[in-house]
């Protein structure tokens, strides 16, 4: 009791120590401003030919629009998805340099409207290339959903030519925000979908179902079998606890990885299977009914060689040259 109490009031004063120290240099790296974030989903680039064309041969329709007095071919929708992902809000004089929208020739910007975000930017055309939008505050969660009108300078040259040869734009986004490093990218569904696991994703269904409950009810039958007969359940304790606590997961664990391994299932038809995350299951399980086997073997020899001995020895039995043999 008094070696548990001493334990403990060793790790409450290092906590002590550490944590004030941590906190401070935590909040020192902050700075006096703290860091915003912006994370930037792109849409695009929508076209009716590059969306709906079988293989290389191009469909006999484009995209067109008519902006004032004019009407445009070959019109090509990008979006772009701002959002403030950060703890603290974004004010209009934390802009250092204005928020621009770029794309390279051939290409040029017909015109740029905001959609369905909470929050609406103010664009001006800098040029035929380029729009810039006018500072405002952007709260913890405000988005902006950004739509541009592309076109090609040489429209008759694009929709001519075959859609695997067209050149397809990029737009540039830009922004200089005090104590923003960059923009971020969003994680893909898989992505999000692992982290929200942990890594850890248990997919079963059909066949791999019934294969994965068969083989763990097999495998933990096994090695409660083998435990048994290789001593480690002689009497009940909490080492006996953790032991079949142990082997029922690891039954279950190297079932379903098996199961995965063989079966896949609806991710690993997209992100292919996992081996160093289904693999070392497999493994393990094999090597503890390894060691269980040559463990139990072991001791039904030693147990036969000791019954060998008991009978070769028989009660009464005088030896040669022992006192009153003749």
């Amino acid at each position: 009791m008094n070696k548990t109490l001493a334990i403990g009031t060793l790790i409450v004063m290092i906590a002590q120590i550490v944590v004030p120290i941590w906190a401070q240099f935590f909040f020192y790296s902050l700075g006096q401003t703290p860091e915003k974030h912006i994370e930037l989903t792109q849409i695009g680039p929508i076209n009716s030919g590059w969306e709906f064309s079988l293989g290389n041969s191009p469909v006999p329709f484009t995209m067109s629009m008519k902006h004032g007095d004019r009407t445009y071919d070959n019109v090509v929708i990008v979006s772009g998805i701002l959002r403030n992902t950060g703890s603290t809000p974004i004010l209009p004089t934390d802009f250092v340099e204005k928020l621009t929208a770029h794309v390279a020739d051939p290409w040029k910007i017909i015109d740029v409207g905001d959609g369905i975000g909470n929050v609406k930017f103010r664009w001006n055309r800098l040029d035929g290339n380029t729009f810039q939008a006018e500072p405002t505050l952007l709260n913890p969660g405000d988005s902006v959903w950004t739509t541009l009108y592309l076109t090609n300078k040489d429209s008759s040259a694009t929709t001519s030519a075959p859609l695997s040869e067209q050149v397809k734009p990029e737009v540039e986004w830009n922004v200089r925000i005090v104590n923003l490093k960059s923009f971020t990218t969003p994680p893909t569904f898989l992505e999000k979908y692992k982290a929200r696991f942990w890594g850890v994703v248990v997919q079963l269904s059909g066949w791999s179902f019934i294969f994965t409950m068969a083989d763990a009810i097999l495998l933990n039958a096994i090695y409660l079998h083998f435990s048994a007969a290789s001593g480690y359940l002689k009497k009940w304790n909490w080492k006996s606890f953790i032991l079949l606590l142990g082997i029922s997961v690891l039954s279950f664990c190297a079932a379903e990885s098996t199961a995965t391994l063989i079966f896949g299932n609806q991710f690993s038809d997209f992100d292919g299977i996992n081996w160093w995350l289904n693999l070392p299951p497999v493994l393990i399980g094999v090597v503890v009914f390894s060691w269980l086997l040559y463990r139990s073997f072991k001791l039904a020899a030693e147990k036969r060689n000791r019954s060998a001995d008991r009978k070769t020895k028989k009660p009464g039995t005088v030896g040669a040259n022992q006192p009153g043999s003749a």
